[in-house]
């Protein structure tokens, strides 16, 4: 079976024949591991000497989170973004941006669905903190906000963290949404976001959580298997217009959604990324926040890459049936 994504154009085969239940990975441990561990560079805190540090959240034990100058960037805050052209128009420009590591507690192993809320809320908030910060300086256009846990989904590093990278560019993929988006609108005459969370609500078939403020949904075209995007159920464009409110519910769900995706899956490697609007396109009536939670349960090979389209073994209406059943196990 091939769906294709409403705005994008790109298809997704579905070959549920393949494998009716992935197994996921478990290079995530928690309950074995220590809660500081001795050569962790996290754990060493925010005063350690070989560290640029931005900002501090603070509980009755010292330190709760903390914002640090990633050591290994790919990206340098000291470099020029203009652009240039060689003679035969090849657009180029130096590698300007920021690159920064949240450090999201001071256990070593304390992934977020074993987590308080609040902590959980404290980090979100974090995340608004910093782009807010980063959209002061007029070099930056896109900030990117996103999580890698467990070595498939490329952590280097087992203690919880987020990172952030602010860029003078939007990049290709983010564009190509956004412009779509627009293009929606113009037809349509409503966000396609705000429209999607209409359908499925009525559909009920690919729903997994519905609150008050948020929407959790396993996508029509998922690209991977149990991956499950959260929208805030009024239209917000970007994390720096998003109310405290709505950014606390969004913390909980995700947080709901990674007990369940636990539940089912057992130990998994996952990523969680925000797609939050380009700075231009913030207030845009077409722009719709978005949190994506990626389970990596499967490895792209030949023709995933030849094709560009991703080969997805569990249909998004059997992923959100299953994880409705877990969040019902969780609340008894």
């Amino acid at each position: 079976m091939y769906r294709q994504h409403r705005l994008t154009k790109k298809w997704v085969t579905f070959a549920p024949h393949r494998n009716q239940r992935p197994q996921a990975i478990a290079s995530v441990k928690h309950e074995d591991e220590c809660e500081v561990a001795v050569n962790c560079p996290f754990c060493a805190g925010p005063d350690a000497p070989d560290r640029q540090v931005f900002q501090v959240n603070s509980g009755k034990d010292g330190w709760s989170q903390y914002v640090l100058a990633n050591k290994f960037p790919s990206v340098q805050s000291d470099l020029d973004p203009k652009r240039s052209k060689d003679k035969w128009g090849k657009l180029a420009a130096d590698g300007f941006g920021k690159s920064e590591v949240i450090v999201e507690t001071r256990e070593h192993s304390s992934p977020i669905h074993l987590r308080p809320a609040n902590q959980v809320r404290m980090l979100f908030r974090l995340y608004k903190d910093r782009v807010i910060e980063h959209f002061k300086d007029n070099r930056v256009t896109q900030v990117i906000v996103f999580k890698n846990c467990g070595k498939n989904a490329g952590a280097s590093q087992p203690h919880p963290h987020s990172q952030i990278y602010a860029l003078p560019i939007v990049p290709g993929n983010i564009r190509l949404e956004t412009d779509c988006a627009r293009r929606y609108y113009d037809d349509e005459g409503i966000c396609s976001s705000c429209d999607l969370i209409a359908e499925e609500l009525e559909a009920d078939q690919r729903l997994v959580l519905l609150t008050a403020r948020v929407a959790a949904i396993c996508p029509y075209a998922s690209e991977n298997p149990y991956e499950v995007h959260l929208l805030p159920r009024s239209h917000v464009t970007s994390l720096t217009l998003i109310s405290d409110q709505e950014l606390d519910a969004m913390a909980d769900a995700a947080r709901e959604i990674l007990v369940a995706l636990n539940e089912t899956l057992g130990g998994f490697d996952y990523n969680i990324v925000w797609d939050s609007a380009p700075k231009d396109d913030c207030g845009a009536p077409f722009f719709h926040l978005r949190l994506r939670i990626i389970p990596r349960l499967a490895t792209p090979a030949g023709f995933e890459i030849a094709s560009q389209m991703s080969v997805n073994p569990v249909l998004p209406e059997i992923a959100a049936e299953q994880l409705k059943k877990a969040l019902k196990k969780g609340s008894r």
